[in-house]
């Protein structure tokens, strides 16, 4: 706690927001773990005599290789299949984001005529009932401004296909966290109030 009896906070970390910061962190500590960063490790594979630790030096090595290396082999499958299909992709992610909407829009709308909706008080309900649809209208707009980007935005998730299909998940898991923030607004918005 702090002097005035409030609670300190601590510093927020990206790889806790981020899952490509997770991703990327992770990988860090793959490499800083394998034989080639530790000169001991590294001359525990070069000695022709093997012992436990020489064969727990390998193995892990050996495994670290191989899950890298798998990765690495379906994030190229992955980056090739979403360049050749980059036309469909992007249809879907269209009709996915106005249906989804539309959806949210019927639900919020259905949710404000049921007696105990989104708050007991029929004034505030109908208040963050509106403000939930002028806020899904909004985002609506920001997608329809953002369009013409999102061949841009699928190129480049495509193509970090090629540092393996774990990074590729991890940026899509960012995108699908920045494209259902106002869903998440909504919910806090409703949460506090």
């Amino acid at each position: 706690t702090a002097k005035g009896g409030g609670v300190t906070r601590q510093p927020l970390r990206l790889r806790e927001v981020s899952a490509v910061a997770r991703q990327l962190h992770w990988r860090l500590v793959l490499l800083a773990e394998s034989p080639v960063m530790s000169p001991a490790a590294w001359a525990l594979l070069q000695r022709k005599t093997s012992n436990a630790r020489t064969r727990a030096v390998a193995v892990h090595f050996n495994t670290t290789v191989c899950v890298v290396g798998m990765d690495l082999m379906l994030g190229l499958a992955c980056c090739s299949y979403a360049l050749t299909h980059a036309r469909a992709l992007l249809l879907f992610t269209d009709l996915l984001s106005e249906r989804v909407n539309f959806l949210l829009l019927i639900a919020i709308r259905w949710i404000m005529g049921v007696p105990a909706g989104l708050k007991l008080n029929d004034h505030l309900d109908f208040c963050l009932g509106n403000l939930c649809i002028l806020g899904i209208e909004c985002y609506q707009v920001i997608y329809r401004w953002a369009q013409p980007l999102l061949p841009l935005v699928l190129v480049c998730t495509a193509m970090s296909g090629a540092f393996g299909v774990t990074v590729m998940l991890s940026v899509l898991s960012d995108l699908l966290s920045i494209a259902t923030l106002h869903i998440y607004i909504f919910y806090s918005l409703a949460a506090r109030w």
